[in-house]
C-alpha cells in the first residue's frame, strides 16, 4: 500500500514521465531500430496464445510464412504483458507504445522505493528523476525501440532491493528475490548477467556478517533460475540449430 507521504512524490514522477514521453501519444508507430519488429511479434504472439501454445515458442506466420522459433531464443515476458493489454486495446502499435510508456513510469517507482532504503523521500525523488531521464533511456525507447531492455530498468532497482527485503522478512525476501530473478531472465537475461555480480557485492555491504542471509540470497537466486529454466535452457542447448553469429552477403 502506498503511504500518504509517498503519494505526492509518486504522482509527480508519473506526471513528469508523461511529459517526457509525450511523443508516444502521436498517431502511428514511430521509427526505431526494433519497434516494428516488436509490433509484428506482439501480433504473432497473441495469435500463438489463441492457438493454444504455452509457453509460446513458434510464430508460424513469420519468415515469409515458414514460421520462426523466436521465443526459443528471445525473451518473452513483455509479450505476455502485451497479451493482457490486448484484452482492452486490440491495436498492436498502441500496445507497444503503452508498454514503453509503462516501463518508464514503473521504473521511476521501483527506483524511488529502492532509494528510500537509505535516503529521504526528496532524495529518492531526485534520484528517480535522474534514473528515468538518462539519455540512454530515451535512446532505448525512441531510437532502439528495445522493449525487453526498457523493462529491465524496472527490475534493476528490485534486484538491488532484495537484500533489504531479506533482512526485514526472510521468507518474503526469498520469494521476492526469486521472482525478481525469474522476471529478469524472461525479460532481458543479458542485463541480469551484467548487474548480478554488482548486486552480490552490494548484498555483502548490506548483510555484513549475517551468514544466514547469504544462504537465503543464494538459494533465492538459484530458485529464480530454476523457475525460468524454460527460457534459458533452450537458449543454451538449442543454439546448435541456428546461426547467430554469421552474416551472409
Amino acid at each position: 500500500m502506498v503511504k500518504r507521504e509517498d503519494f505526492p512524490w509518486l504522482l509527480l514522477l508519473v506526471f513528469i514521465s508523461t511529459i517526457l514521453l509525450a511523443g508516444l501519444f502521436n498517431q502511428g508507430i514511430y521509427g526505431s531500430h526494433d519497434g516494428e519488429i516488436h509490433v509484428a511479434r506482439i501480433a504473432q504472439f497473441l495469435e500463438a496464445l489463441e492457438d493454444g501454445q504455452f509457453p509460446v515458442r513458434w510464430l508460424e506466420n513469420l519468415n515469409f510464412g515458414f514460421g520462426y522459433p523466436t521465443f526459443v531464443y528471445a525473451y518473452s515476458s513483455p509479450y505476455y504483458l502485451s497479451s493482457l493489454v490486448s484484452i482492452l486495446i486490440p491495436n498492436f502499435e498502441i500496445i507497444f507504445k503503452i508498454l514503453m510508456f509503462t516501463s518508464i513510469i514503473i521504473s521511476a517507482i521501483t527506483f524511488y522505493y529502492f532509494s528510500k532504503n537509505n535516503f529521504t523521500r526528496f532524495a529518492a525523488f531526485i534520484g528517480s528523476l535522474f534514473y528515468i531521464t538518462a539519455p540512454y533511456r530515451f535512446a532505448d525507447i525512441y531510437e532502439r525501440g528495445a522493449l525487453g531492455e526498457a523493462f529491465s530498468f524496472v527490475l534493476i532497482p528490485l534486484l538491488f532491493s532484495a537484500p533489504y527485503v531479506i533482512i526485514k522478512k526472510t521468507f518474503l525476501g526469498f520469494i521476492f528475490t526469486s521472482l525478481t530473478v525469474f522476471a529478469f531472465i524472461t525479460t532481458h537475461a543479458l542485463t541480469l548477467l551484467i548487474f548480478l555480480p554488482a548486486q552480490i557485492l552490494f548484498s555483502i555491504l548490506i548483510f555484513g556478517r549475517q551468514t544466514t542471509k547469504y544462504k537465503i540470497l543464494a538459494l533465492a537466486i538459484v530458485f529464480g533460475f530454476f523457475l525460468a529454466s524454460f527460457q534459458w535452457l533452450p537458449m543454451i542447448f538449442e543454439q546448435q540449430y541456428i546461426e547467430l553469429d554469421k552474416t551472409y552477403f
